[in-house]
């Protein structure tokens, strides 16, 4: 396995290696806990080291509190990587996929069949990066 170096004094004290990839990790714990700290953290040291990001939020009705995370928590500013990031947000609503911006996919993410063209579609929207793409989700319960 390869390894990607961490940005934060406070993250390489957990994983002092560096975040292996490839591979899959579930972040859990109760509420409040943080989360989505360490989320943004593994997307933010990704993006750093030369990465692509696929983002599937769940739990936020648009891209514009992770946008607003990562530029205040670790002054990443998102738009800076639209070759290098797409979101996929939730929609029920619809029965497939559809490209609603550059870098934005609403998908109804229920249908198994759909989230896999939808993951396709995004990372034919990505730049390619030698270490590759970090999918990344939040309150995945699918």
């Amino acid at each position: 396995m390869k390894t990607i170096k961490l940005e934060h004094d406070w993250l390489k004290k957990i994983l002092p290696k560096g975040l292996s990839y490839p591979s899959s990790t579930i972040i859990s714990g109760p509420g409040g806990s943080g989360k989505p700290l360490v989320e943004f953290a593994f997307v933010a040291s990704w993006l750093q080291a030369g990465g692509s990001i696929i983002g599937i939020p769940l739990q936020y009705p648009s891209i514009d509190f992770v946008k607003s995370a990562m530029l205040k928590l670790f002054d990443i500013e998102l738009d800076t990587y639209k070759k290098r990031y797409v979101n996929i947000q939730f929609d029920v609503d619809i029965d497939s996929y559809e490209q609603i911006a550059e870098n934005e996919i609403k998908a109804n993410l229920l249908k198994p069949e759909v989230l896999n063209q939808a993951l396709d579609h995004a990372e034919s929207l990505l730049q390619r990066s030698e270490i590759g793409t970090l999918v990344f989700g939040s309150a995945l319960n699918l």
